[in-house]
């Protein structure tokens, strides 16, 4: 508009311009939309591609809701996003949620489904986030899997491109992208992961505190 009409009518549109900046901005205060802060938070481990060109991390992001009766109101979004390790931009994004997990770089990009009692799986392309096998397709494809799969995505390990798993009937899995067969040693790999989590977030809540404490001086 300023390109349009900047010799005739500068000074209505600089006055329109600051209007319009000041009612949009007490909309926004009045509705509660501005002034939120936003935390991005981690969710996933950073999976990379075979070529380590890409890499991919879910994260949750924290939107301050308002208060009601003493009572702060948070939402929650979830978001898959692959960063090119090369350019350093986002090669894709693809909106999730709080039942989706993902669990690594294999066969595709693995994302574990919390659907109620039933834990379920699909593959997406870690180069585009296209899906390559949704919920249903991986079922009927792999459905001696899905059989005996936890609806909780804390059982499962990906180690040497085999998933190991515990299953809804107490025996230990292991899948290797076709075959499904009993593995003890996927109790050992499970019992493993659970240990090194547990330490990192000791860790990581005594670097968070340790940090806190600093900011206080």
């Amino acid at each position: 508009m300023y390109a349009l009409f900047k010799r005739r009518f500068k000074a209505s549109f600089v006055i329109t311009f600051i209007l319009y900046a000041f009612l949009g901005n007490l909309l926004m205060i009045a509705f509660g939309l501005a002034g939120r802060s936003f935390p991005i938070n981690s969710e996933s481990p950073i999976y990379t591609d075979d070529a380590q060109k890409i890499a991919v991390q879910m994260v949750e992001g924290s939107e301050n809701n308002g208060t009601t009766n003493g009572i702060t109101q948070i939402i929650s979004h979830h978001q898959i996003v692959a960063i090119n390790l090369q350019t350093g931009e986002k090669q894709w994004t693809k909106y999730s949620s709080s039942k989706e997990t993902l669990i690594g770089n294999f066969m595709g990009l693995l994302v574990h489904h919390r659907d109620d009692d039933y834990g379920k799986l699909s593959l997406l392309d870690i180069k585009t986030g296209k899906e390559k096998l949704s919920e249903k397709e991986f079922t009927e494809k792999h459905k001696q899997l899905i059989d005996v799969l936890d609806n909780g995505s804390h059982n499962i390990a990906l180690l040497q491109n085999n998933l190991y798993f515990e299953g809804v009937d107490g025996k230990f899995y292991r899948f290797d992208g076709k075959k499904l067969s009993e593995d003890n040693k996927a109790e050992t790999y499970l019992s493993t992961k659970f240990f090194i989590e547990s330490i990192f977030q000791v860790i990581l809540l005594r670097i968070i505190n340790s940090w806190r404490i600093i900011k206080r001086f």
